[in-house]
């Protein structure tokens, strides 16, 4: 039973007698094998001795990677019939034993599937070249929103426009207190300041990583196959990208053209976006107060400022809450605006794609997709009796 080279596979009716709802076979033990038999290594054995796995669990697979039971193999060891199942986060094997059969030594059974390994490695390496080799990598797009729905629920819940400005004082005794209120006011507007820069900076960032990540996502198989052409492409200033996705991508209905009134907007954004990231200077679009001078150096303010429009002038500067917040919902209608293109055939596996914060990428063929288990499914794994194949839930 722990010498895995003397495991073959079993007769049907031994399986039934061993497994089945009416078995009187003596009991099970269960064991979870540890981080040192990987999931891939100890398939790629079991698939190089016996085939395609055979498991009872096989049968109530859905053709996706959302199951319970990912693989299972039954195979036997003289009267003994030992179950191996790879669950999402844990693979175990179970062994049905006649009555009067010693609970297996589980740690001694470890060490000699290494063993084992070790001496099928070309076998293993053989069955492994077959599989799809995926690897993970984290979704920009996903990212962004996380952080900037955090950030524009930060920036509601600051309220600013609640904020009790102090009154400038009118004592020497009254400075104290002042301070210390005008210090939680200035942290409060420096707090809003930065927010509202960084969405406005991401908000359009936001955009533009759905438009990749679509031409990731459906680029028709010759496009993806010209590495060149497709860089090309993706240098490309955004209007002209969006306006091209039809023609690269399989799955869209419709064509972007440039009349919609959420594109327009988002390249408005665009170009605020780039004002701030490139540190243009207008000084026509000011907003800050007017000065006279007489005599060129005798200063004329408009209005008259106090001890606390002056402290607080620059923790405002460039503090619009609202407008920050429009640039998000600008940036989320033109990310709904190019979903509405989609086929209705495709448009549900993009929604999936667009809300993974990890997607898979297989280097073979440049394909990007959804694989990883919507939920991470699996139970608190014991030592003692394993529940049985088919009843699991």
């Amino acid at each position: 039973m722990i010498d895995p080279s003397e495991w073959a596979l079993p007769d049907s009716k031994a399986v039934i007698a061993a497994m089945g709802p009416r078995s009187e076979r003596g009991r099970r033990e269960n064991w979870v094998f540890t981080n040192h038999i990987s999931s891939v290594d100890l398939y790629s054995y079991l698939k190089h001795r016996f085939g395609d796995p055979n498991g009872s669990a096989m049968t109530l697979r859905s053709p996706s990677v959302d199951n319970l039971i990912h693989w299972n193999y039954t195979i036997a060891s003289g009267p003994v019939i030992l179950d191996v199942r790879g669950f999402d986060l844990h693979n175990e094997i179970t062994a049905f034993l006649p009555s009067n059969t010693e609970c297996p030594d589980w740690p001694t059974l470890e060490r000699r599937l290494l063993e084992e390994f070790r001496q099928s490695r070309d076998g293993m390496k053989t069955i492994r070249e077959r599989f799809e080799k995926w690897r993970l990598f984290i979704n920009p797009h996903h990212v962004l929103r996380v952080k900037l729905e955090r950030q524009v629920k930060r920036l509601v819940e600051l309220d600013l426009k609640n904020v009790g400005v102090p009154e400038d004082p009118q004592s020497v005794e009254e400075l104290p207190a002042y301070q210390e209120h005008l210090a939680k006011c200035q942290s409060i507007y420096q707090e809003a300041m930065a927010l509202c820069v960084d969405i406005q900076l991401s908000a359009p960032v936001f955009g533009e990583s759905a438009v990749n990540l679509l031409a990731r996502l459906l680029a028709k198989p010759t496009v993806r196959a010209d590495q060149r052409f497709f860089e090309d492409h993706c240098r490309r200033n955004i209007d002209v990208r969006v306006k091209g996705l039809y023609l690269i991508c399989d799955g869209f209905a419709g064509r972007i053209d440039g009349s919609e009134e959420p594109f327009k907007e988002f390249l408005r954004l665009m170009s605020r976006r780039n004002d701030l990231l490139h540190g243009n200077v207008d000084p026509t679009k000011g907003t800050g107060h007017e000065v006279y001078f007489d005599h060129r150096f005798i200063p004329l303010w408009v209005s008259s400022q106090g001890l606390t429009q002056l402290a607080l002038e620059h923790a405002l500067a460039n503090v619009d809450p609202d407008a920050a917040i429009r640039d998000w919902e600008a940036a989320q209608g033109f990310v709904a605006l190019l979903l509405t293109k989609l086929d209705t055939r495709v448009r549900d596996i993009v929604d999936l794609a667009f809300a993974q914060q990890q997607l898979g990428y297989r280097l073979e063929t440049g394909a990007i997709g959804v694989i990883l288990p919507q939920a991470r499914l699996g139970f608190f794994p014991g030592r003692g009796p394993a529940p049985h194949p088919g009843n699991t839930a």
